[in-house]
């Protein structure tokens, strides 16, 4: 869709390595099948979903969750991902790792079950408020 009709892909995950991960494969290709990511991603895919920053942007201190040690393994790993290399996102996974907290979009919920849909994303997608 992106490439025959010039639709944008914007993916939106938790806040959190696994999340960011589920991202960098939609717009690398997986590791596991590099043969074909030629064909399975999508470089042009900018990251919309969750970032630490959320947390205090739309201050969502209360509903953050710790860090398990595979969410710290994985932001570890990803420090050293090329793909991962922009300073944007150095700073996303060592400010993960320095607060040991993640986030998740169920939290949206908390300001109410609209805000995702009328007020987060809308705002988001306006000032252009993405992640390489």
């Amino acid at each position: 869709m992106n490439q025959q009709e010039g639709l944008p892909v914007l993916v939106f995950t938790d806040g959190d390595p696994y999340g960011w991960y589920i991202y960098s494969v939609v717009k690398q290709g997986s590791m596991a099948l590099a043969a074909h990511s030629d064909y399975l991603a999508s470089p042009e895919a900018r990251y919309i979903g969750m970032t630490l920053d959320d947390v205090e942007t739309y201050e969502l201190q209360n509903v953050t969750e710790k860090m398990k040690d595979g969410d710290i393994k994985r932001a570890k790993e990803m420090l050293d991902y090329p793909w991962f290399k922009n300073k944007e996102w150095q700073r996303q996974l060592k400010k993960a790792l320095k607060e040991k907290i993640r986030i998740e979009q169920q939290a949206l919920a908390n300001k109410s079950l609209e805000f995702v849909a009328k007020e987060y994303l809308p705002r988001k997608i306006k000032e252009e408020d993405f992640l390489p």
